[in-house]
């Protein structure tokens, strides 16, 4: 069985509800004190039935808050999923994707060409939610959903580390 891609795994509700809960822990405080801190976590489905999933959220130590003016960007450190303490998925499921948010306020905040590199290196695509838009990028999907494969990120990538330069889409919700 195919893993999801990302489109797909974006018309699951509990995904656009982890989404939006990132986003609302992506920001605190008002005014001058006001921080901005990347959220996110992993997406894991069921090799057996991919429709399956299980949402982990990244602790808030993966990530430092900054101001809005700050000469340092947010960040947050998704390697290693498994090492993350707490709501394990269950044993069989694998990593299909990855989640996280670019909280500061204004411009469209469009993955970065960090994030589409690490997408490509950890082979799974990764989403970014901003506060405009919703963006998905990296490898179409998880190539090994085998028992064997990892559980975590996959090992033996195919493809072209080139293919990071194909960019990102924004993701638009399908009309009913």
């Amino acid at each position: 069985m195919e893993a999801p891609t990302a489109d797909e795994l974006l018309q699951n509700k509990d995904l656009m509800k982890a989404l939006d809960d990132a986003w609302k822990g992506s920001i605190k405080g008002t005014g001058a004190s006001r921080l901005y801190q990347e959220r996110g976590g992993w997406i894991y489905a069921d090799p057996s039935n991919v429709s399956k999933l299980k949402i982990r959220e990244a602790g808030k130590d993966r990530s430092k808050p900054v101001k809005e003016n700050s000469s340092d960007n947010p960040a947050i450190d998704l390697e290693n999923p498994e090492s993350q303490p707490g709501n394990v998925a269950p044993s069989s499921y694998k990593v299909v994707a990855n989640f996280h948010t670019h909280p500061l306020p204004g411009a469209s905040q469009p993955p970065s060409s960090s994030d589409i590199i690490n997408a490509y290196a950890r082979g799974v695509p990764g989403i970014v939610k901003s506060e405009r838009a919703i963006y998905y990028y990296g490898p179409a999907r998880r190539e090994n959903m085998t028992a064997a494969s990892p559980k975590g990120y996959p090992t033996n990538l195919p493809g072209n580390p080139a293919d990071a330069l194909k960019g990102f889409k924004e993701w638009k919700p399908k009309a009913n």
